[in-house]
């Protein structure tokens, strides 16, 4: 009220006091004081109030959107565009954002053709203007992969769950992205494609399990090992030896995580049903041996880790290949053994 005893209702210092105010109010006051803002810029007409507005709506589109208010959420996005497309046309970030709201908006409303063309036009906008903004682009390209999967279109949304990976592994690791909700997607995707093809379904879900096991996201590739080692169990032939890939992968994160037990049970499981298929001087039991005596070593069971590591020794000495594996061995025996000695072990 003092500030409109000094100036008139359009002027730039209320609709600033009124644009900051509205930073503190609930979302019902908050549109309200929206549309105290939208009626000042109007009536003042100017360029720089139409940026305003269109930002205003923007804003209020959003908030729509967070209160499921669909309908309205797509109205003010509308406005918005058209107000941005007259006051500052190469303000793309602000039409792709608008855009993305309309197709969320339409999504909720069920209609996945529309929300998808419009998806499809913020990120062609996104990729052409505004390339360096890789995390909107990541966004826009998770929403228009679960708009496909939505319609059954599971190749078209592994496609573009797929961009996302490819996207995100050309850029900075500490790029902050959606990334596991583009990796669970297609997972699903895969389960869904593959669904009576155990084999085709180890292999996508090992995929996915490998880029969280990428990102060190360990708990996560865990968790998909876990289902490949269980759907292997259930359905591989006999003296097949896939299940040995997944035992060493589930090891390996253990002893990242410095679990060495059970890094060890994984050991032993794959040893024993290498024991089963290979001949007893193959060089991958070599591998089972020496890296169950790595475990036993930082448990602090010397006697263990020096009997696994000769045994390995054993093996490599007849073999032709795992020549520096040979020479690792052997300089693990001899410290060992010296450790052994000065404490009478």
């Amino acid at each position: 009220n003092l500030l409109k005893e000094y100036y008139s209702s359009n002027h730039v210092e209320t609709i600033s006091f009124l644009r900051n105010y509205d930073n503190i109010l609930e979302n019902e006051e908050f549109i309200k004081h929206h549309e105290q803002v939208l009626i000042s810029r109007k009536e003042n007409g100017t360029t720089q109030s139409n940026t305003c507005i269109g930002i205003s709506f923007n804003r209020v589109s959003h908030i729509c959107l967070k209160q499921n208010q669909f309908s309205e959420a797509f109205d003010f996005a509308q406005q918005s565009i058209t107000f941005t497309e007259k006051s500052n046309p190469t303000d793309y970030t602000r039409i792709a954002d608008n855009l993305s709201n309309i197709s969320e908006a339409l999504m909720y409303q069920n209609k996945f053709d529309e929300a998808f063309d419009f998806e499809q036009k913020a990120l062609n906008i996104l990729k052409i203007h505004c390339p360096t903004k890789i995390i909107k682009i990541i966004e826009s390209l998770n929403q228009m992969g679960n708009l496909q999967r939505k319609q059954g279109k599971n190749n078209e949304a592994h496609d573009l769950f797929q961009e996302v990976l490819t996207i995100y592994e050309k850029n900075s690791s500490s790029l902050e992205a959606d990334i596991p909700f583009a990796l669970m997607s297609i997972a699903n995707v895969l389960k869904e494609v593959f669904c009576t093809d155990y084999r085709r379904i180890t292999d996508s879900l090992y995929w996915v399990g490998r880029n969280y096991y990428k990102k060190q996201c360990y708990d996560r590739a865990i968790e998909f090992y876990e289902q490949c080692l269980r759907i292997e169990e259930a359905n591989s032939i006999p003296k097949q030896l896939t299940i040995g890939k997944f035992l060493e992968d589930l090891s390996d994160i253990k002893q990242i995580q410095l679990q060495y037990e059970n890094s060890l049970a994984y050991e032993l499981n794959c040893l024993l049903m290498r024991e089963k298929v290979l001949p007893p001087n193959h060089q991958d039991i070599g591998e089972s041996l020496s890296n169950i005596g790595f475990c036993y070593e930082h448990l602090n069971q010397r006697k263990l880790a020096l009997d696994y590591y000769k045994r390995a020794l054993f093996i490599y000495e007849q073999c032709l290949l795992g020549t520096d594996d040979r020479w690792t061995i052997e300089l693990k025996i001899e410290e060992l053994s010296i450790e052994m000695n000065q404490f009478n072990i």
